[in-house]
């Protein structure tokens, strides 16, 4: 096949810009032409982007703009009656609505992948309400949606979507080069780790409170982001700086993990989120806000914990019952391991999305 995918951005890598150039990766491995167009500029390496064919779509932007978002689904149907691409595949909420506008006017066959709902994920509520608007309306464009957790699912379902469109394909996570499983890292003190960017909806004040109450428990903090330098005063605040560190934007986060003995993730949304998956798949346990899809990839006092949003308290106890129990986070780390393994590899993500591709396309035609 030749396949055109697009998203809003790929000049900040967060999930869904991982989940899309590893789709782009593994498509060509398989004998697939690929094609890439995105708003703005690119943060990819030569070696990511290798044999990918990139279109800048530079009208292409987050925010709404009616003159901007018109000449972007002009550019977007230029380029797919250009290329001709056995399917288009749109990612992100601006990038998922003109790009299915633009697909379906070329009446070429387009998979909408949800990375979380923007009706959920906007703090505003305007903004909440337009984009429940304009999504209610434009999924009948799409011929196939995937969902990346059931959350998701149940909300498309809610919003009126044909259900004969949907389906789930659950995030994937390549493995981690770490072979031991539960593997508990030479220090004498209990590491934590948290990734996530420097902005709501992420939570780390709550983990720096923890390192206040607990004295010799240090702490890990992948991400950057515009919260940063607050996030930093606050750790002075608490008296915690010294047992604190902040990692910045990491592109190689196993390694991190390795070194860590527990994963935590506070948030006030999620979709599904990869760093969970990275975290179960180098053996860690997980301690995960309950919130959106996040749940999903946790068996409750089998692999991690989930905690309710804005419990602090609980957050603490579950913490310090990890750190203060060896003997669990090893088993909780080999569990999430293997659910890992079961569930969550970068392959099985792969393989079920080319096949829903396949399956959209043929349905189509």
């Amino acid at each position: 096949m030749r396949i055109l995918q697009i998203i809003t951005r790929m000049d900040s890598i967060g999930g869904a810009q991982r989940h899309v150039i590893e789709l782009c990766q593994a498509a060509r491995a398989e004998g697939h032409e690929v094609h890439l167009a995105f708003g703005g500029g690119c943060a990819l390496s030569d070696d990511e982007v290798k044999g990918v064919e990139l279109h800048c779509i530079e009208s292409l932007l987050r925010e709404i703009s009616p003159v901007k978002d018109f000449r972007a689904t002009r550019e977007l149907y230029h380029l797919i009656t250009t290329i001709n691409p056995d399917l288009v595949a749109t990612h992100s909420t601006k990038a998922g609505v003109l790009g299915r506008l633009a697909a379906a006017r070329a009446k070429v066959c387009n998979v909408h992948t949800v990375h979380g709902w923007s009706v959920n994920f906007s703090g505003n509520p305007l903004k909440r309400f337009v984009y429940k608007q304009i999504e209610s309306r434009v999924h009948r464009l799409a011929d196939g949606i995937i969902c990346v957790c059931e959350y998701d699912h149940g909300h498309a379902k809610k919003l009126g979507f044909d259900t004969n469109k949907l389906t789930v394909i659950y995030n994937g996570r390549p493995d981690t080069n770490v072979t031991e499983t539960g593997y508990e890292p030479p220090t004498d003190h209990v590491r934590i780790v948290s990734i996530g960017r420097m902005a709501w909806p992420k939570q780390p004040e709550q983990l720096l409170r923890y390192l206040a109450k607990d004295t010799t428990t240090q702490l890990d903090l992948l991400g950057d982001g515009p919260r940063e330098e607050e996030v930093k005063n606050l750790a002075k605040e608490l008296g915690v700086d010294d047992r604190v560190v902040f990692h910045g934007h990491v592109d190689r986060i196993y390694p991190l993990l390795a070194q860590a003995h527990i994963f935590a993730l506070v948030s006030d949304w999620e979709g599904f989120p990869m760093s969970t998956l990275e975290a179960m798949a180098a053996g860690l346990p997980t301690v995960v806000s309950a919130v959106g899809g996040a749940p999903e990839a946790i068996s409750e006092g089998v692999t991690g914990f989930t905690i309710p949003r804005g419990d602090e308290d609980t957050l603490h106890r579950r913490l310090e019952e990890l750190v203060n129990d060896e003997a669990q986070r090893q088993r909780l780390g080999r569990a999430a391991r293997d659910k890992y393994l079961q569930q969550f590899r970068l392959e099985t993500m792969v393989e079920k999305t080319l096949e829903f591709y396949l399956k959209c396309r043929q349905r189509k035609a």
